[in-house]
């Protein structure tokens, strides 16, 4: 909501920044009329029960309740991202590039609630849901984590080029051999 409100340009007014200037005048409408329409904003994306609460309070008093109340990210959704993550898995039939997506977005998501996780885990992570398919490269990540310059950015590195060896090694030559020798064939047959 705060992006959307920043995209209309009226963040600045539901943040306090902006305060309702104290003269009658111009300024003074211009200001009622922003502040109603970003209250209007927020109240449209409201439940009834809560928007008919809040319809009386002026708008940066609405956004302070309402970021008291859900601003916070529950412990019950950190757990259910978490879980999502330690069991991740990355099919081996198909290109990684969809999964490590996904990947990042629960990383980036544990990390927005201040959930840090260091990057020798995530990387060991992504190690251990390894597919069979990708066995051939773990002598490379062992000898990285002996190293101790073992990152997530490596593995996925790995994995990527591991995947796009196997294509390759499965194609075909598409031209036939071309020859302008014409074979010889059966032997011909005269009758007579």
């Amino acid at each position: 909501m705060e992006l959307y409100l920043l995209s209309k340009s009226m963040w600045q007014i539901v943040d306090g920044k902006i305060t309702k200037p104290t003269s009658d005048g111009d300024q003074k409408n211009a200001w009622i009329e922003k502040s109603d329409a970003a209250k209007g904003l927020i109240l449209l994306k409201l439940r009834e029960n809560l928007r008919s609460k809040h319809m009386a309070n002026d708008t940066p008093k609405i956004w302070t309740d309402l970021k008291a109340k859900y601003g916070a990210t529950s412990d019950s959704q950190i757990f259910s991202w978490f879980c999502e993550w330690y069991k991740f898995a990355i099919p081996g039939s198909q290109s990684p590039q969809k999964e490590f997506a996904h990947w990042d977005l629960l990383v980036s998501k544990m990390k927005s609630t201040s959930m840090e996780i260091p990057e020798k885990i995530l990387a060991m992570q992504l190690v251990a849901t390894m597919p069979p398919a990708y066995s051939n490269i773990m002598p490379l990540m062992v000898a990285d984590i002996n190293k101790k310059e073992l990152t997530v950015k490596k593995v996925k590195s790995y994995m990527l080029t591991e995947w796009e060896r196997k294509q390759k090694a499965g194609k075909k030559a598409l031209a036939n051999h071309i020859s302008a020798v014409q074979q010889k064939g059966n032997a011909p047959l005269f009758h007579q």
